[in-house]
């Protein structure tokens, strides 16, 4: 490192980069901290940059170009640890969307983290509500949940699995 006043000189982001990527004949795996499960990469010290940044949009970056205002970059291969720039594309918010409802990633049912009902309690909703003694509000305050969810699940417009 290079001394000056104000410290040690700080190592460009894209020399730390390279050696914390595992190449491989399909991705180029980030091996280094990550971020929700994303590769991260501090770039404090780059110009026009935050503190830290995805990795694989850093490479995007830094190895394809700019990403225009409302852009994406998103992974063919859906490995969020790849930054090889062919394995990314850019995309609109509601694009990445479709990809990953297409490849079959989106959590459904109970597997879904924000799910307060179990399959189970699904399947005992629509069996309850189909006996005719029971109204949505009754059944929504019975399992503490919205009326308006109850109304969704007996028509099948959520928990969708159940709708073969």
């Amino acid at each position: 490192m290079q001394m000056n006043r104000k410290g040690p000189k700080p190592i460009p982001a894209i020399e730390r980069f390279w050696p914390k990527v595992k190449k491989t004949d399909g991705c180029w795996i980030w091996t280094a901290g990550t971020d929700e499960g994303y590769g991260a990469i501090s770039t404090t010290h780059e110009p026009d940059c935050g503190k830290k940044e995805r990795a694989h949009v850093f490479a995007y970056k830094r190895l394809v170009g700019d990403i225009p205002e409302g852009m994406y970059v998103c992974h063919k291969c859906d490995n969020r640890l790849c930054v090889r720039p062919s394995h990314l594309f850019l995309g609109t918010h509601l694009d990445n969307q479709r990809d990953k409802l297409s490849k079959g990633r989106q959590p459904k049912g109970s597997q879904h983290g924000m799910a307060k009902l179990t399959d189970e309690q699904v399947t005992e909703i629509r069996k309850l509500y189909a006996t005719g003694e029971y109204l949505q509000r009754e059944l929504a305050e019975k399992f503490g949940i919205y009326q308006q969810t109850v109304s969704s699940i007996v028509r099948g417009t959520t928990w969708d699995k159940y709708n073969n």
